[in-house]
């Protein structure tokens, strides 16, 4: 038996933990960021589109793309990010696709697919089992997004805010996992969960 869920939730929640925990329990991963920064390393359409989009400034003197220049860019132009998401997002979602249709050929067990955006697609990009959220207060999500990331309180609050309504999202998806908790009882609540996820039935 298989299952593909989808991992999501805003910035801090504990993405990155709860996969890690998830793939110590036994399920297969797969990073949507992992997949941009590869776009970003070596795809020459993508070097050519963010050359139109930014110029040759947010490139070092090795002609890379210089990650932090561009993210400075877009957190403070909703245009620009919208512009940097129309470019990537189609070619990231395209291989987690064909990631799917592998694993609903060939796999067992859950493959959870870490995509930030996922419930702010206009349509669902193809059919997975279910949505995971990963949630915590905003207070604490905004202080680990500061600590983290070396921002202040007012630029960690415009990151959150730029990945969309979570509250609102939040309700979009079809289970959520609280994180502000010790990371003992994250690890129970996560190995409980994994236990779930694969012995639900699939949607299609």
């Amino acid at each position: 038996m298989s299952a593909v869920w989808v991992l999501t939730g805003p910035l801090g929640s504990g993405k990155s933990t709860v996969a890690r925990l998830l793939t110590e329990a036994g399920a297969a991963h797969r990073d949507a960021d992992v997949l941009g920064h590869r776009l970003l390393d070596g795809d020459a359409a993508v070097h050519a589109g963010l050359r139109r989009l930014f110029g040759e400034g947010v490139f070092d003197d090795a002609g890379r793309p210089r990650r932090p220049a561009i993210a400075a860019r877009v957190f403070a132009d909703t245009a620009k990010r919208r512009d940097l998401e129309a470019l990537l997002h189609p070619p990231i979602l395209a291989a987690l696709r064909r990631e799917v249709a592998a694993w609903r050929r060939e796999g067992t067990g859950l493959l959870v697919l870490e995509v930030v955006l996922w419930l702010q697609q206009r349509a669902v990009p193809f059919a997975v089992d279910g949505v995971l959220l990963t949630w915590a207060p905003e207070p604490v999500l905004l202080g680990r997004v500061a600590r983290r990331d070396g921002l202040g309180a007012e630029e960690a609050r415009a990151r959150l805010a730029a990945q969309g309504d979570w509250p609102a999202l939040k309700g979009r998806a079809d289970r959520v996992l609280e994180t502000d908790c010790p990371r003992d009882v994250l690890r129970d609540r996560v190995r409980d969960l994994y236990r779930d996820l694969v012995r639900e039935p699939k949607r299609g």
